[in-house]
């Protein structure tokens, strides 16, 4: 039986060859640099996958449902995760996505104050064209590069999600890599009454960009292709459209504190439905 670990972090990596092999290669690297006991998952087929996990020590799951495009399916990618991990929470985040060391006192800070919640937050996006160092002095060197040339990314972009196993019950079909999942996490938490909790101040993630060749037709097709229409037809259409401006709560590096926009939000849709209610009745009766 594995040894339980504080965190299982779950990854749908593209193939690894060419420039995409060197930036999910630093991400993977990355996430066995932290701090902690972590467990890392790693699904799908693509070239060299299983090599890269083998190489790492991750556990890798090949087969994975896919859509008519052949692309992995969010709801089986969860399922298998939660099924092969030994540890209380998953993360879920993108396969070239950076994740340093002060990503484990945000989730321990976090555990003792709530059972449930989500995690999120925006990375710095960052152009790397090579190998990176994640030990000590090369963390450093890391951190100097997001100084220098890292751009935060808008507040619409939800880049890791980190949630107790089981959270989100059934999970829709949804295409990974394609417009929406994140989204509708966040809309499927906030619907739960669990707290979503913007870590972005308190987390350093960094997004290695990239061109978009593994989608056929571009990043176009990754937004507003079949597969992003099919995803916004899964996820709810606007009404599942969540961003961090709807975070609950906000973590920094001195604790948590309430999101009352997030609130008045609510507040807002709510009176707004009561109204429509009622002008419906009202017509009803008339």
């Amino acid at each position: 039986m594995p040894c339980l670990s504080e965190l299982t972090i779950v990854a749908v990596p593209k193939a690894f060859r060419g420039h995409s092999g060197v930036i999910q290669q630093n991400a993977l690297d990355s996430w066995l640099h932290l701090p902690a006991e972590v467990q890392v998952l790693i699904l799908g087929s693509g070239d060299g996958v299983a090599e890269a996990a083998a190489e790492a020590g991750a556990q890798h799951l090949p087969v994975v449902a896919v859509s008519d495009f052949g692309t992995p399916l969010f709801d089986d990618v969860l399922r298998q995760a939660e099924a092969a991990s030994n540890a209380p929470l998953i993360c879920f985040v993108n396969a070239d996505v950076i994740l340093l060391a002060d990503l484990v006192p945000a989730i321990r800070c976090m555990q003792k104050r709530m059972e449930r919640f989500l995690i999120v937050g925006r990375c710095w996006d960052l152009h790397v064209n090579e190998p990176l160092d994640f030990s000590a002095d090369g963390a450093v060197t890391v951190r100097r590069m997001i100084r220098d040339a890292g751009r935060r990314r808008p507040k619409e972009a939800a880049d890791y999600f980190i949630f107790p196993k089981g959270l989100f019950g059934r999970v829709p079909p949804l295409a990974v890599g394609r417009a929406r999942i994140d989204n509708w996490l966040l809309w499927r938490a906030r619907d739960l009454d669990v707290a979503v909790v913007d870590a972005t101040s308190a987390i350093t993630a960094i997004h290695q960009e990239h061109d978009y060749e593994h989608v056929p037709g571009g990043k176009g097709w990754a937004y507003a292709g079949p597969e992003a229409q099919r995803n916004q037809q899964l996820a709810g259409g606007d009404r599942g459209f969540y961003t961090l401006r709807d975070a609950t709560h906000f973590l920094t590096t001195d604790g948590i504190r309430r999101n009352f926009l997030a609130f008045a939000r609510i507040s807002t849709h709510a009176i707004r439905l009561r109204i429509h209610i009622s002008k419906l009745a009202r017509r009803r009766v008339h």
